[in-house]
């Protein structure tokens, strides 16, 4: 951020120029990008860098490559770009002129598995949602600072965000077609001492290894990966028994895990600011998600009867 201390706030139209030359590589690119002539962007691109005082763009004859200060002002532009396009469906929306777009925080497979499927099927009318990664643990940090709207995480909400628990996903282990379990609807917590387990960094993993850990098991890590994907890849190939809360793929079936107190679940919770503008719309797009997951997510059979894995579900905010 130094390199804005001293200088007046650039243009968001020059912004805008540099961003696209930064995405397309290239000022001859950039230029058709934004509508606007190669020498224009050009000119716009050498005031924006005397407003910030330093050189952005590598002026060497070789491909267009961004400077040091360049690769540092990149983020801080696109945040700034960010920020007017959220201020400005703010300013309409509250004027009545126009819709709105939430923007919600979450982890990649909570986009990719719930959040995207909800958008692909849902008619929220004139509200449109808008997804951004976030890890678990800094999920709610978008909300406080104004990245996001709406975080969902299985992480405990803070005290001081409106939030309530839209539903409960299964940790599954997932092995494939040739594996002794392939046949079973459900496991104990127990058993999974005996076998090679493929962790990641997904909720579901620690929340396993967590009670593994607090009753004194021992297991064995055979492989512990950072995308979840990978991690049922790995079990597809037979390395393994992949423990995940992810929806199931590379035909690999999904085994329930079960200990004294049931079934093994991870929650996943909506917060929010309960001062922000369109707090009834947000919480009435998570009950939608809610009654979503409730309605369309896959069911496990087993000998007692069919039973859903959204569970223990909450109607009401958690205060």
């Amino acid at each position: 951020m130094e390199i804005l201390c001293s200088k007046r706030m650039p243009d968001l139209r020059l912004l805008r120029y540099f961003v696209a030359v930064a995405d397309s590589g290239s000022v001859s690119a950039a230029a058709r990008a934004v509508h606007v002539s190669q020498p224009s962007v050009s000119r716009q691109l050498r005031i924006l860098e005397r407003t910030v005082g330093k050189d952005l763009l590598q002026r060497d004859g070789g491909p267009l490559r961004l400077t040091a200060a360049g690769r540092r002002f990149l983020p801080i532009a696109r945040d700034l770009l960010h920020r007017h396009k959220i201020a400005l469906s703010v300013a309409r929306y509250m004027e009545g002129s126009s819709d709105l777009t939430l923007v919600i925080a979450a982890t990649p497979t909570t986009i990719i598995d719930v959040i995207a499927p909800f958008i692909a099927d849902t008619d929220l009318g004139g509200v449109a949602l808008e997804a951004i990664e976030q890890a678990p643990e800094v999920a709610y940090r978008a909300v406080t600072s104004g990245e996001a709207d709406l975080a969902m995480t299985n992480e405990p909400p803070p005290p001081d965000l409106a939030s309530f628990l839209v539903c409960r996903f299964p940790v599954l282990a997932y092995v494939g077609k040739g594996h002794p379990w392939s046949a079973r609807r459900a496991v104990s917590l127990e058993e999974l001492t005996d076998v090679p387990l493929i962790t990641s960094l997904a909720s579901g993993t620690r929340r396993v290894l967590g009670r593994l850990d607090v009753r004194g098991l021992s297991y064995q890590v055979a492989h512990n990966v950072t995308v979840p994907q990978v991690a049922q890849a790995l079990a597809a190939s037979g390395r393994g028994v992949a423990i995940l809360s992810d929806d199931p793929r590379f035909d690999l079936h999904p085994v329930r895990i079960t200990d004294e107190d049931g079934l093994v679940t991870v929650p996943m919770y909506a917060s929010w600011d309960r001062s922000h503008y369109a707090a009834d719309v947000i919480e009435s797009c998570t009950l939608r998600l809610q009654r979503y997951c409730l309605e369309e997510w896959p069911q496990f059979e087993e000998d007692e009867g069919r039973i859903d894995p959204v569970v223990g579900l909450r109607r009401s905010p958690v205060d």
